[in-house]
């Protein structure tokens, strides 16, 4: 067998590595940017051409016309995040308005791979002496208010008791803003409020009194109104830190929103159900029965009823199941919650376990009803699931297939004056002893069924309720709370910005949500700082932990990707927790 050629070897690496690269670096881009559009004659603008993702084997700037060439330099700059590697190597030249005009900064070219790239034009105007430029015209924005705005924008104004609405704090800007601090956010007193952690929030622009602004939301905020009248929701205060070019400091500004005032209408009257129980929204009715339609006296039944859609779920009443008292003995439903996002919506299910034993035998129905207010149509719906049906027989219900012949075959057998013989026998080989014999493998046993036989004790306590699900809740609190910071770990290590802060968010409302038996669906900061006092939790960790929880909602919708932030993020959050546990694991000890 011969070698393989090195020009096979050779030619094998390049491929491997067309297919790698493809994979791991993203698309190649060519792009040309200017830091200011308008420049008063003898002010300076910087123009920077990007080239990203491929070797840049050849570049040719374009023809200045209109400015003098004062310095250009070059830098590049590798950077992995989500999976994704990027590669830019940059050219950056400085240049100075010779003398008033509209000019147009042609297309540079590169090349790269056998092809070649161009940017494209770029306009930019220098302005006689005493005219304002582009970075002038920021720093008068800045001075005057306009700069940034931020406002409390909702579809409407006005809206029923209980009706969801969507509310989302908009950031316009016409500036470049280095990062974003919460420093006040509102109570909203009058509502039940909702954060919504996952919303689009890719920028956009718009126009807004001549000025050309780049907006997003940076926090979504669902609102079920919880009393009628004229509501008013107080300003949210962020902290931006910005930096103009020729400022050698950054400088930090805050804004507010305006206050929002919401009026919220009483339910109408007209055509109220007898079983509305207060619901409002748009929702959906599932309901399932137990895996046979046959029972007997001794049995319970189970019945499921799901409720799902948008709106408060907490508003959402336990169906009546219209079944008469003096058939069935009825207990008290038991009670889940789920909520969960999509696009940017919060929704959820409520779903009602009943159990319930017959007192007589018999053939009967159930056929639940729920009534909710819809909003959209200012109308009241009522909806009927499919009807389940069962039967109730006396003493133990037989095997599906072939009981009732084995019973009257048994019947048939014992009547006979000659019973069936046998029609195996077993044999026994003498002289085995104690080794591998039945005692032998049941003393090997023991233990495994004994520990068996406790985690089943243990389950069947839980399942009766001789166990508080709660306090295996708390106890386990601290646990799942370092296994979510341990993947955070991972996406810290990664740099994946969003999934970290997002992880450390949710270890965080999960843990305080598990350790104080909060629903999630009534977390909110004032009352975690409230439980947390009344757990004579110090009130450094308790406001280090509010801070924290800041902090990520602030990542998360200000897009902060800075690695030591998130390191210290990640100290913070692994230090806090670690506090409160060793803290309330003391008292409950004392």
């Amino acid at each position: 067998m011969q070698d393989c050629p090195l020009s096979k070897i050779v030619f094998t690496i390049i491929i491997l590595f067309s297919i790698l690269t493809t994979s791991v670096f993203s698309q190649v881009t060519f792009e040309a940017k200017v830091d200011a559009s308008q420049i008063v004659q003898g002010d300076y603008v910087e123009v920077t051409f990007s080239f990203s993702n491929a070797d840049m084997q050849r570049f040719e700037p374009p023809d200045f016309k209109g400015f003098r060439l004062v310095r250009n330099s070059q830098n590049s700059n590798f950077e992995y995040r989500n999976g994704k590697m990027s590669r830019t190597m940059s050219r950056v030249y400085t240049l100075q308005g010779k003398r008033p005009g509209k000019y147009k900064i042609g297309s540079a070219i590169a090349k790269a791979g056998g092809k070649t790239y161009k940017t494209k034009p770029i306009a930019v105007e220098v302005l006689k002496p005493g005219k304002k430029g582009t970075r002038e015209k920021a720093l008068d924005r800045i001075n005057n208010g306009t700069a940034m705005l931020l406002r409390a924008e909702v579809d409407t104004t006005t809206v029923y008791l209980g009706q969801g609405l969507e509310l989302d704090y908009t950031f316009y800007t016409s500036i470049d803003v280095e990062r974003m601090n919460l420093v006040r956010e509102p109570d909203y007193p009058g509502f039940y409020a909702v954060v919504v952690k996952s919303y689009p929030d890719a920028w956009k622009t718009k126009m807004i009194d001549d000025i050309a602004y780049k907006y997003k939301p940076v926090k979504r905020v669902a609102l079920f109104p919880q009393k009628t009248g004229l509501l008013e929701i107080k300003p949210m205060t962020i902290q931006t830190r910005i930096r103009l070019k020729g400022q050698r400091r950054a400088s930090y500004e805050k804004i507010s929103s305006p206050v929002l005032k919401l009026n919220v209408k009483p339910l109408p009257e007209v055509g109220k159900p007898e079983n509305f129980s207060g619901a409002i929204g748009n929702y959906d009715v599932r309901v399932v029965g137990s895996n046979t339609n046959v029972i007997s006296l001794n049995d319970a039944y189970t019945l499921r009823v799901s409720i799902l859609g948008a709106g408060d779920l907490k508003q959402i009443q336990a169906p009546d199941l219209g079944l008469p008292a003096e058939d069935f003995d009825i207990y008290e439903p038991k009670i889940s919650e789920k909520t969960y996002e999509s696009k940017g919506k919060v929704s959820g299910t409520k779903t009602f376990e009943y159990v319930f034993l017959p007192k007589r035998p018999g053939q009967f129905q159930v056929a639940p009803s729920f009534s909710y207010f819809d909003p959209e149509l200012a109308e009241y719906v009522t909806k009927k699931p499919s009807t389940i049906s069962f039967k109730v027989v006396k003493g133990q219900v037989a095997d599906v297939e072939g009981g009732e012949d084995a019973i009257a075959e048994e019947n048939r057998l014992k009547n006979q004056d000659i019973l069936a013989l046998k029609s195996t026998a077993r044999l026994r080989t003498r002289g085995r002893g104690f080794f591998a014999s039945l005692p032998f493998w049941l003393l090997i046993g023991l233990p495994f069924v004994l520990f068996g036989g406790v985690i089943g004790y243990r389950q069947m306590l839980i399942k009766r309720g001789q166990i508080d699900p709660n306090l295996l809740r708390s106890q386990g609190a601290g646990k799942v709370a370092q296994q979510r910071l341990s993947t955070a770990k991972t996406h810290l290590d990664a740099q994946a910005s969003r999934d970290f802060y997002d992880e450390i968010s949710q270890a965080l409302w999960g843990y305080v949500g598990d350790k104080l038996n909060i629903p999630l669906s009534e977390l909110t900061k004032e009352n975690v700082r409230e439980k947390l006092s009344t757990q004579q939790v110090a009130e450094a960790d308790t406001k280090r932990f509010v801070d924290l929880l800041n902090t990520c909602e602030m990542a998360l919708f200000a897009g902060m990707d800075n690695a030591a932030d998130m390191q210290k993020t990640y100290d913070e959050a692994t230090a806090v927790i670690t506090n409160i546990e060793t803290g309330m694991t003391v008292d409950d000890e004392g």
